[in-house]
């Protein structure tokens, strides 16, 4: 199979490219964007000037922001250590000894416990058996459909 030229028009009309360094993004959708984050500003000086209904509104805005970040993060945790789990490990152990190091100097930046539970999170990561994904058991492993329960339906009905 060709590869299509980067130039051609597609069926949009625009040239089709390989790769961009930004997405695409629509007029319409910045015109959304931009609006719901006048929306969400407005309320925020709103809470700021006293109103109460815009410091509950803040407030919600404020929690599902929070809310986003804390999901984003706890995904990039499990990202990582399903991607690189020895790295992960070394890590977590080294930030243990440094909290556990922390409160051995009468400066503790979190509560022992926490430096103990890195570690020991970091070791079981160190000796965790890292198996490869194998295909013996896959119904494609052979480049074959999986036995179907159901026949499929005939396009002309």
């Amino acid at each position: 199979m060709a590869t299509p030229n980067p130039l051609s028009p597609s069926e949009s009309g625009e040239p089709v490219l390989e790769s961009r360094l930004l997405p695409r993004v629509s007029f319409q959708t910045l015109l959304v964007l931009m609006t719901v984050s006048a929306v969400v500003f407005a309320v925020a000086y709103a809470a700021d000037q006293g109103g109460q209904y815009a410091m509950g509104a803040a407030a919600g805005f404020g929690f599902l922001f929070a809310v986003f970040v804390a999901s984003a993060a706890v995904f990039i945790v499990a990202w990582a250590i399903a991607i690189l789990p020895r790295w992960v490990g070394i890590g977590l152990i080294a930030i243990g000894c440094l909290l556990l190091f922390s409160n051995f100097i009468d400066k503790p930046i979190t509560p022992a416990i926490w430096g103990l539970n890195s570690i020991f999170v970091g070791i079981f990561l160190l000796l965790l058996p890292l198996e490869k994904a194998t295909t013996e058991h896959s119904p494609f492993a052979d480049d074959e459909l999986p036995p179907q329960h159901l026949a499929p339906r005939d396009p002309t009905l």
